[in-house]
């Protein structure tokens, strides 16, 4: 029996909608002074993936933020994401393609916000020769060992939708597992002690050589649009492909990011052995 993570804070969940109101506004605010923060783009492409219940309108902030910036920002392009579906899964890879054809000799960015992020690191899994790297912002994609919280029984269901009804799809290993295994290409983890509709310790990776995990103080629905979130996906962007090296908060220092990030000490009740299994194929 592992040990069960829990539900957000109570009050974190109450005031999820004005506290991602206020990252709006301090965004706009300080939305010139982000700009200037880290280096103009390159032109690269950059697919959004919205959460669970939103569309590409809940990411037009962000990408319109990218595209100022300098980077080729898109959305899924697949209306309300409400689940995994054989239509979610077809979009996002006829999304990826068409930026692939688009967008000749780059790579791709996939960035996921919530149940998005899950379907990014997927994503990612399955064609690791189109996408330079992984950014979710609160994706719960891992959780206690025994699926007993309730967020995880219903990503469990999503799952086995996701993978049409096969029960082999992750082997004999659990399905948390196969969720958490390192991917073939570098992530970042973004995740808030804040969140008020999922627990952080289902948003943060596993260790591994080009995986990482940052801490930012945001609301949940908010982490597309919060200043310090938005600063480490703009530092992912500005490194060159093939040239990964984890997030440096001290270049940051002015905005907050706290001092100790709360996965450094927490103990993952489990840990992926398989770092690319025969049945972690889903697309």
């Amino acid at each position: 029996m592992g040990k069960r993570l829990g539900l957000p804070r109570l009050l974190n969940t109450f005031t999820e909608q004005v506290r991602a109101g206020a990252e709006v506004y301090d965004f706009f605010r300080k939305r010139d002074e982000l700009i200037d923060l880290t280096p103009p783009g390159d032109g690269r492409p950059v697919m959004i993936v919205p959460g669970f219940g939103a569309s590409d309108i809940s990411t037009k902030i962000l990408r319109d933020f990218l595209r100022d910036k300098g980077f080729e920002a898109h959305g899924w392009g697949g209306g309300l994401n409400a689940g995994p579906s054989e239509g979610a899964l077809r979009q996002c890879r006829e999304q990826l393609e068409m930026l692939s054809k688009k967008f000749p000799g780059q790579k791709v960015t996939l960035v996921g916000h919530s149940l998005g992020g899950v379907f990014a690191r997927e994503l990612a899994r399955a064609f690791p020769d189109q996408v330079d790297q992984v950014i979710t912002l609160g994706a719960p994609f891992g959780a206690d060992d025994d699926h007993s919280e309730l967020s995880v029984r219903v990503l469990l269901k999503a799952f086995h939708l996701l993978y049409g009804g096969r029960r082999d799809f992750v082997g004999r290993a659990p399905l948390t597992d196969h969720l958490m295994e390192p991917l073939p290409v570098p992530t970042t983890a973004v995740y808030s002690q804040n969140d008020g509709v999922v627990n952080w310790r289902q948003c943060i990776t596993a260790p591994a050589e080009n995986a990482e995990n940052v801490e930012v103080q945001s609301s949940h629905i908010g982490l597309g649009m919060n200043k310090q979130s938005v600063t480490v996906l703009m530092d992912r962007l500005s490194q060159k492909p093939g040239t990964w090296v984890p997030f440096d908060r001290a270049k940051y220092a002015d905005l907050g990011y706290p001092q100790a990030q709360a996965h450094e000490t927490y103990e993952m009740p489990y840990r992926p052995k398989r770092p690319h299994g025969p049945h972690s194929k889903v697309f």
